[in-house]
This record gives C-alpha cells, structure tokens and sequence, in this order.
C-alpha cells in the first residue's frame, strides 16, 4: 500500500513540474502608420521630441523587446499596455493606458535600432 501511495504522490508531482505556464500574455501587434502619427501630432503640446532615455542603439526584433525599451520612457500610471508596429519605417508604438478611462494615456515610438523617436501624451 506504501508503495501505491508513493508512486500516486511521484506521479501526481511529476505532472504539476511540468505543467505549463500561462501568465505571459502573447501581445497582439496592430498595424499602424508612423508617418501618419508623427504628421497629425506634429503641432500638438502633448508631444515630446527630444530629452528621451532610449539613446542608445540595441536591437529590437519583437514586440516584448519594444515594450520593455518604452517602459523605460513611461511617466504615467498604467494597466494596459497596447503595441502597433510600422513595417514600414520599422517602428514601433507601444500604448500605456488605464483601460475604461479617456485620456491620461502615453504613447511611445521605439524604432528597430531601440531608439525612442517621440512620445506622445494624451489628454
């Protein structure tokens, strides 16, 4: 009987070791178009230029590298994060926002070379 017991706790220990964690979440990455961002927003007092923290060039081939860069740049409090990329230009625009709320959200452009190339506050 011991030996059934302890063979049932082996197995029973075995499949939770390798049970499989899902508390990543797979972003999901919109199209979007950085020219047709940049020119809108171009006049707008929410949007930032320069004096950013991402100078330095690493790359960026995914959107989980995107958003860790642009956190970085992130002066708000959020709960959601949002990413569209231009395949175009190479750019990414990762989103942080308070979900079921109207303004008070930031956008932050992070191209391939991991550079941020402009921020932008909403209202």
């Amino acid at each position: 009987m011991k030996r059934i017991v302890c063979l049932l706790f082996a197995f029973v220990f075995l499949l939770c070791g390798c049970s499989k964690d899902n508390s990543e979440k797979q972003i999901n990455v919109e199209n979007f178009s950085y020219k047709s961002d940049s020119t809108y927003y171009k006049d707008d007092p929410g949007v930032k230029e320069s004096g950013f923290v991402n100078i330095e060039q690493s790359e960026v081939n995914d959107a989980e590298t995107a958003v860790e860069l642009a956190k970085k740049e992130c002066t708000i409090e959020y709960d959601t994060v949002g990413v569209a990329f231009d395949s175009e230009l190479k750019i990414y625009r990762v989103s942080f926002y308070k979900e079921n709320q109207l303004g008070g959200n930031q956008d932050v452009y992070i191209n391939q070379n991991g550079t941020t190339q402009l921020i932008i506050y909403g209202e």
